[in-house]
């Protein structure tokens, strides 16, 4: 498929009924349009098994929109040869001297504010 027919940057489907197909269509690279005419043609054939399917994946994507947002997102990737990057060794570093700088900075304050109360204390 050509990423110039179904550009990945567009803002998700917005769910109809219960956000099955739109769910489908932003984990893939097809338009939503082409899912629900699918579902469709599928509903056309086999209604009650559509319908069961259809109510089960609605239910299942209540529950954990974000778990299969994720889990898809990761499948999509590991298809296309995408890796995530790998993690920053330097991150619980940084994160000690962000922590660090913050007590430096109460600290700081804690100073201004006592001296600037003995300077209009010496003032008087």
């Amino acid at each position: 498929m050509s990423s110039t027919l179904y550009p990945t940057d567009q803002r998700p489907a917005r769910p109809l009924i219960g956000g099955v197909c739109a769910a489908i269509a932003h984990a893939s690279t097809l338009p939503a349009w082409i899912i629900r005419l699918a579902t469709l043609l599928i509903a056309l054939h086999a209604p009650i098994i559509t319908l069961i399917l259809y109510l089960a994946l609605s239910i299942g994507l209540h529950r954990r929109r974000t778990r299969l947002t994720r889990h898809l997102s990761r499948l999509q990737d590991h298809l296309s040869g995408r890796t995530n990057p790998p993690p920053n060794p330097f991150s619980s570093l940084i994160d000690r001297l962000a922590h660090r700088f913050a007590m430096l900075d109460q600290r700081l304050a804690r100073l201004e504010r006592t001296n600037s109360v003995r300077d209009a204390d010496n003032r008087r």
